[in-house]
C-alpha cells in the first residue's frame, strides 16, 4: 500500500526553524531584507524537508505566472533549441520560466486558436518566432500581454519585434558565392509569405544585380515543410543547371549537401553552398558550413531587454523594432 506523502508548507519551515512564515517566505523570496545567513539556513531546512514552491498559489496571489510562452512551429530544427536555451538563460536569471507553445500549421502563423492557449495558461508574456494573425495581435493587446516578434519585422503588425537583417544576410551570402567564381546560383527558400524569406530573396537579388547576372525564376524554389531534398530534387528533375545554392536555413542547406553527396555531387568542387543561422556556432558537426551567422546572443539579448521593460509597463503601446547585423562564415560548402 502507497500513501500520498503530504506537501510541505512554509508553516512546517517556520515550526522547524523557530522563524515566523513571513520571514520563512521573504527568505525562500531571496527578499533583501532577510539576512543571507538566514536566507542560506532556511534554505538548507526547506530543501532537506523536500520543499517544492507552490507556483500556482504564489501566483494567484501575485497576479504574475512569471512565465514566458515560446511560440514556433518545426521541433527538428536546432535553430529554434539554440534560441529558446540562450532566452531561458537570461529569462531564468530574472525568475522566469518558459513554456514552449507549437502552433504546426503551413503559413508559418501565431493561430488565435493557439493565442487562446496561451493566455488560458496565464503566461506573463509571449516570444513569437511566427507572425501573428491581426485577430491574435488584437487579443494580446486586450490583455495586456506583452508580445514580441523573434526573427521576423513587426512593423506592418505594430509588433515588438527583433530580427536580423535578412536583405544584407542574402546579400552577402550571394556575393560571397559570386566572388569564388559561381555565376549559376539558386535560392532554395521557406514559405513565399514569410517576411525574412522575402528579405532573402532581396538580398539574393541584388548581389546577382550588382554583378550582371540575370535573375532567373527557374533558380527559385520555395517549400512549406523547409525540405531541401525535395527543392534540390526539384531542380535536378528539372535540369536546371547550377553551381551554387544559397539555402533559407542551415537545416535546408544539410539536407541538400546530403542529397547531392548521394548522387555522386561533390560539395564545394561541382556545387558550393552557403546556408544561413549559423548553428554550428553552437555546437561543432565533422563537416563545417559556410553560412551567414546572426550574432544570436545579441538578437536574445535585445529581446530580453524589450521584455523586461513591457513587463514593467504592459499597457506602453510604443512599438519598438531592432534589427541586428549578420556576418559571414566560411566553411568547407565553399571553395
Amino acid at each position: 500500500m502507497s500513501y500520498k506523502k503530504n506537501r510541505v508548507t512554509i508553516k512546517d519551515i517556520a515550526a522547524k526553524t523557530g522563524y515566523t512564515a513571513n520571514t520563512v517566505s521573504r527568505a525562500l523570496k531571496k527578499c533583501s531584507d532577510i539576512s543571507k545567513t538566514t536566507q542560506e539556513y532556511i534554505r538548507k531546512v526547506a530543501d532537506e524537508m523536500g520543499y517544492v514552491p507552490n507556483i500556482r498559489a504564489s501566483s494567484l496571489r501575485s497576479g504574475d505566472t512569471k512565465t514566458i510562452a515560446i511560440v514556433y512551429d518545426y521541433f527538428v530544427n536546432p535553430f529554434y533549441s539554440i534560441m529558446t536555451y540562450n532566452l531561458d538563460k537570461l529569462l531564468s536569471a530574472k525568475d522566469y520560466k518558459i513554456m514552449i507553445f507549437v502552433d504546426i500549421n503551413q503559413q508559418a502563423i501565431l493561430t488565435k486558436k493557439v493565442a487562446r492557449q496561451i493566455l488560458s495558461h496565464g503566461t506573463s508574456a509571449v516570444i513569437t518566432f511566427l507572425e501573428p494573425e491581426e485577430e491574435v495581435v488584437q487579443l494580446f493587446k486586450d490583455y495586456h500581454i506583452p508580445l514580441i516578434l523573434l526573427g521576423r519585422k513587426g512593423d506592418l503588425l505594430s509588433v515588438d519585434s527583433v530580427y536580423s537583417d535578412d536583405v544584407h544576410g542574402g546579400y552577402l551570402a550571394t556575393k560571397e558565392l559570386i566572388k569564388s567564381g559561381r555565376r549559376k546560383i539558386c535560392y532554395l527558400g521557406t514559405r513565399e509569405s514569410v517576411s525574412c524569406n522575402k528579405d532573402r530573396l532581396e538580398g539574393y537579388k541584388l548581389a546577382l544585380k550588382e554583378n550582371d547576372i540575370e535573375y532567373e525564376e527557374n533558380r527559385v524554389c520555395f517549400t512549406n515543410i523547409e525540405s531541401g531534398e525535395e527543392m534540390i530534387r526539384k531542380l535536378i528533375n528539372q535540369n536546371i543547371d547550377f553551381d551554387a545554392i544559397f539555402c533559407f536555413n542551415d537545416m535546408i542547406a544539410f539536407e541538400v549537401i546530403e542529397y547531392l553527396l548521394s548522387h555522386n555531387i561533390n560539395v564545394p568542387e561541382d556545387v558550393s553552398i552557403v546556408g544561413f543561422d549559423n548553428i554550428q556556432g553552437e555546437f561543432k558537426l565533422p563537416f563545417r558550413l559556410s553560412t551567414i551567422d546572426t550574432f544570436k546572443s545579441k538578437v536574445v539579448e535585445e529581446v530580453c531587454e524589450i521584455l523586461f521593460n513591457k513587463l514593467k509597463d504592459p499597457k506602453n503601446d510604443k512599438v519598438i523594432s531592432k534589427m541586428v547585423d549578420v556576418r559571414f562564415v566560411k566553411g568547407q560548402s565553399t571553395i
